[in-house]
């Protein structure tokens, strides 16, 4: 083998570069040290991937503990507001949402239940909304999702009934009629089964619709496709804000409990003229002027949410005998009526003044009654006269609502009689109708013009059920959900206990292995200094034969390169050998479910790099010394 001063030629022609050839060269003369090198660099690398190994098995097994359980990556609300299709279009367009399934109530509700074949067992369960795309179906999930009137049964609760799939189970909900409990059923077909321990309680899990079948029964609402009858009650109301009218300071203490009993957020002192321009927000008629100037009013705003009619009678209850009565304030809605658009206000006698050409006009509509019925009577704006008389002075006209798209109703028509004409730009109505109709906004309704009354089509939607894609998204929507003003339960502190856990054993980890790298690395740069120092004459003599600076400068990076990726391997070999050991004997022994020692490719490949790089750095010191070695002054001192 010939070396020259640009390579070398091997025996069968194919040349080597002179660096390489030089740097093998010198490790195979002395073997003994560059075996004790190798081994330096495994036992401070081995130590480290096991480290980490152990980091990664014992966080991926925390980390499937919460991904197989979907219930740590559930959000569900606070609060039971009535939320729209809108709502739940806008949460589900958030990233990092998976699922989101809409109920009727805030938590589940039980519901009874009969065997309807076999042993005739009967029992109490929760009713859990889902969909056939529930994240809980997925993996050890036995049978098919719940469609129609299918159901799905915790394995708990099916065992304890000794029923199976295609078991026939009747659903039993009632109600109070008069002063009987009423009680129908439904027939349904067990055609899943879930795990006990993704269901927390003994639970029957069916589709939306059957979900809002039984809660719609429970609250009188008719469901014609049961062939179940509503009952007649007195429509809900939906009041924007509710007005306190004193004639004396009510005290902190009443206003704390009214605060409370009727969940008020914001509580505003207001003049009365503040109070009219909230009815009407293009301004008072100058026909209609407030009460006497001289009384006050508390305000209690509660958000987008509002007030319903029994919480008008809560906040009555609170004050008792005090001279002070609590009003509900209509929202201010917008309708077509003899072909124009005009906004309806609200009426109440005890916030207004009629005075003028009005008062007869304004009396009549002061004696409207809480509930609709057909004689129910708005005074219209002056300007809709010559279409009234167009019309041919109808004493009844028909009213269109509209709520918009985002809105639970889209339109919802209205008889009514005209009781006269006001100036100004806005239609008067009850303050009781308005509300009413109102209530469109959050539930879909409808007026019956047989019954004379509103009818609620559905009790809506008060709770939903969020599935987040990753642990890491839950902290953020949770964080959105609170930006937009809903209140939310979630297992989002567990998730970061587990975040910080992961980051504190990082950095426990990263010291340590940089700690041992360091003591490494302080080896290998003394080992390869020390190397180049004690062979300065064969330095020098490479340099007198015409070998460039730049390929002395290499020689003790490619030994560097050499040890390293031969201690990176026998440490992997050795590392799959401990690995093998701890997963098959020690984690059994410690209790752990699953692997205890844990690497991926990337995390050899990130080891892998930093450790060659590392040591490649670690021989700078020894190649620079290398460039400086004078040939003369070497030879001279040999």
């Amino acid at each position: 083998m010939t070396v020259t001063a640009s390579g070398t030629q091997a025996s069968g022609g194919r040349p080597l570069p002179v660096t390489v050839f030089v740097a093998l060269k010198d490790l195979l003369g002395e073997r003994l040290l560059s075996v004790c090198l190798i081994l330096c660099v495994v036992a401070v690398l081995t130590p480290i991937m096991l480290l980490t190994s152990v980091k990664v098995g014992f966080i991926d097994r925390l980390k499937q503990d919460f991904i197989s359980d979907p219930s740590f990556r559930e959000i569900r609300p606070l609060e039971a507001d009535l939320r729209t299709d809108a709502f739940f279009k806008d949460v589900t367009s958030w990233p990092g949402v998976l699922y989101l399934q809409p109920s009727v109530m805030l938590t589940p509700r039980d519901v009874d239940f009969q065997v309807a074949d076999g042993n005739g067992m009967r029992g109490r369960a929760r009713l859990v909304p889902t969909s056939a795309d529930d994240p809980i179906f997925q993996d050890n999930f036995e049978g098919a999702p719940p469609t129609d009137d299918g159901l799905a049964l915790s394995t708990d609760l099916a065992a304890q009934l000794r029923v199976e799939i295609g078991s026939k189970i009747n659903l039993l909900i009632s109600r109070i009629e008069g002063d009987r409990n009423k009680i129908v059923s439904m027939e349904m077909t067990v055609v899943g089964l879930v795990p006990q321990e993704r269901a927390t309680l003994p639970s029957i899990y069916a589709t939306t619709q059957i979900d809002r079948e039984v809660e719609d029964y429970r609250a009188g609402i008719a469901v014609p496709g049961r062939g179940w009858p509503g009952i007649s009650a007195t429509p809900r109301r939906h009041y924007s804000a509710l007005v306190v009218r004193l004639t004396e300071p009510l005290g902190e203490t009443a206003t704390a409990e009214l605060r409370i009993r009727v969940g008020t957020t914001q509580v505003e002192n207001a003049a009365p003229s503040q109070i009219i321009g909230r009815l009407m927000p293009e301004g008072l008629p100058d026909w209609l002027q407030p009460v006497d100037p001289e009384l006050e009013f508390l305000v209690l705003l509660n958000g987008d949410r509002g007030y319903s009619a029994r919480e008008v009678e809560e906040g009555n209850a609170v004050l008792g005998n005090r001279s002070a009565h609590v009003i509900g304030l209509a929202p201010t809605l917008a309708a077509t009526v003899l072909g124009e658009q005009v906004p309806f206000a609200g009426y109440h006698p005890e916030l207004h003044l009629a005075g003028g050409s009005a008062a007869a006009v304004m009396e009549r509509v002061r004696g409207l009654g809480e509930d609709y019925v057909l004689n129910n009577r708005v005074a219209l704006p002056e300007r809709l006269r010559a279409a009234w008389q167009t019309a041919g002075e109808p004493a009844a006209v028909e009213i269109e609502f509209a709520y918009g798209e985002s809105a639970a109703t889209k339109t919802v028509t209205v008889p009514v009689r005209v009781a006269g004409f006001v100036e100004g730009g806005a239609a008067i109505a009850s303050s009781s109708l308005i509300a009413m109709i109102a209530r469109g906004k959050e539930v879909p309704i409808v007026f019956d013009p047989l019954a004379e009354s509103f009818a609620e089509t559905s009790v809506g939607y008060r709770g939903f059920r969020l599935v987040g894609e990753e642990l890491e998204d839950i902290p953020v929507l949770v964080r959105r959900f609170e930006e937009i003003g809903v209140g939310v339960r979630a297992r989002s502190d567990a998730i970061i206990k587990l975040q910080r856990l992961e980051r504190s054993l990082n950095i426990l980890v990263a010291v340590v292995a940089l700690v041992g790298l360091a003591g490494g690395y302080a080896i290998l740069t003394a080992s390869f200094f020390a190397n180049v120092k004690r062979k300065q004459v064969d330095y020098a003599t490479m340099r007198l034969i015409g070998m460039a600076k730049s390929t002395l400068f290499r020689i003790p990076i490619a030994q560097a390169l050499f040890i390293s990726a031969a201690g990176y391997a026998m440490s992997i070999a050795l590392y799959h050998l401990i690995s093998w050991l701890l997963n098959r004997f020690i984690a059994a022994e410690l209790g752990f479910d699953g692997r205890l020692s844990v690497l991926r490719i990337e995390h050899f490949f990130f080891i892998g790099i930093f450790v060659i790089g590392g040591a490649c750095l670690a021989s700078i010191a020894a190649s620079r010394e290398a460039t400086r070695i004078d040939p003369a002054h070497a030879l001279r001192g040999a």
